[in-house]
């Protein structure tokens, strides 16, 4: 699905690291890491993506990490000094570079310079790669290092008019880095947080909408929830496979970005409908039937906004202690409701507090 909306997008690329390890091997042996990708050949050409898989996940060739933690040597280009060793280094960065180049059809290969939590310190890498192509270019005649791009190196494979293995009606899913680790669980990992992102981006959309209204008014507001929710979309966030206190301040993120948008509901109801109306609140825990805003009142108001272009219909769920209940519509007529039980595996949730 994802290459068939980037191919419609009119990318002419894609470059990533992660596939199987079995694959992976097999296309390193066979020459096939880069190759055409046509998920649905029903679409013909219109359907396909140029996709490169890179040797070595997105960090740089072994012994060659110039940041803060690593311990890799760097390049003393300074002849005076005992710890010159540009001969040795640039020596060992062919022999990394060449047995990379043995995976692809072209004499182009894309070497990635960096990796996770890289360039804490930029000028170290930027200082020793400008070494690493002075030094090569200059001592090898059959090799030319140069700083690139994805779309340099793709105009470059193109002006090689090779014939590109295709991959057909098929994806690289699962991914397993090795034998016994499949990446699969983050598809259902985490299944709260999944649903608070869920929420809170309908939340999102339609705070875009009743911000119009407002004008100017409560831009920061808007702007907490939009960036709670683009930082919530990291791979390792609503993918639910970071460590307990990183989902924990996503939450945070997120909760705060809810407290926000209850300001813009508020703001955008009044406008509408008169500075009289209370101020709006949401049932946040409404996914374990709790909702201290209503929770033992005798009389409140549910407040539904459709976000989309056209009617819905869709049921409304209140968490209400348990009791009779009359549910009179905005044209004062009766709607059906129903009290549902709370199923006791929901009671006895840790530091659920109501009793509804």
């Amino acid at each position: 699905e994802v290459a068939l909306q980037f191919a419609d997008m009119g990318y002419d690329a894609v470059f990533f690291g992660r596939i199987d390890h079995e694959d992976y091997r097999q296309r390193v042996d066979t020459k096939t890491m880069e190759h055409i990708w046509r998920p649905d050949t029903s679409l013909g050409e219109i359907g396909e993506l140029f996709t490169g898989i890179l040797f070595n996940l997105y960090t740089a060739p072994n012994g060659f990490c110039f940041d803060t933690y690593c311990s890799d040597e760097p390049i003393m280009d300074n002849p005076k000094l005992h710890g010159y060793n540009v001969n040795e280094r640039i020596t060992d960065f062919m022999r990394e570079v060449r047995f990379w180049a043995e995976a692809y059809k072209t004499n182009h290969v894309q070497i990635t310079m960096g990796g996770d939590f890289n360039y804490i310190v930029a000028s170290s890498w930027f200082k020793n790669m400008d070494k690493l192509i002075k030094y090569i270019n200059s001592k090898f005649n059959d090799v030319n290092v140069l700083y690139s791009t994805p779309a340099c190196y793709l105009k470059a494979l193109h002006a090689e008019n090779v014939t590109w293995p295709v991959k057909d009606n098929d994806d690289f899913f699962p991914y397993g880095s090795d034998e016994h680790t499949y990446w699969t669980g983050y598809f259902t990992s985490r299944p709260n947080l999944k649903n608070l992102v869920y929420r809170a981006n309908n939340v999102l959309q339609a705070v875009k909408q009743l911000r119009v209204v407002l004008d100017t008014e409560l831009e920061e507001e808007e702007t907490l929830m939009n960036r709670a929710m683009g930082i919530a979309q990291h791979h390792d966030a609503v993918s639910g496979t970071e460590k307990q206190h990183v989902s924990d301040d996503y939450a945070l993120y997120l909760s705060e970005g809810l407290d926000a948008s209850e300001k813009i509901f508020s703001a955008a109801y009044k406008k509408w409908l008169g500075n009289d109306l209370p101020v709006q609140k949401f049932c946040r825990m409404a996914n374990i039937s709790q909702c201290e805003k209503v929770e033992g009142a005798y009389r409140f108001t549910v407040s539904v906004y459709n976000p989309l272009a056209h009617p819905v219909t869709h049921p409304v769920r209140v968490p209400v202690i348990p009791g009779s209940y009359k549910v009179i519509g905005p044209t004062g007529e009766e709607i059906p409701n129903e009290l549902v039980p709370v199923p006791q595996e929901v009671r006895e949730i840790p530091g659920r507090n109501t009793n509804a």
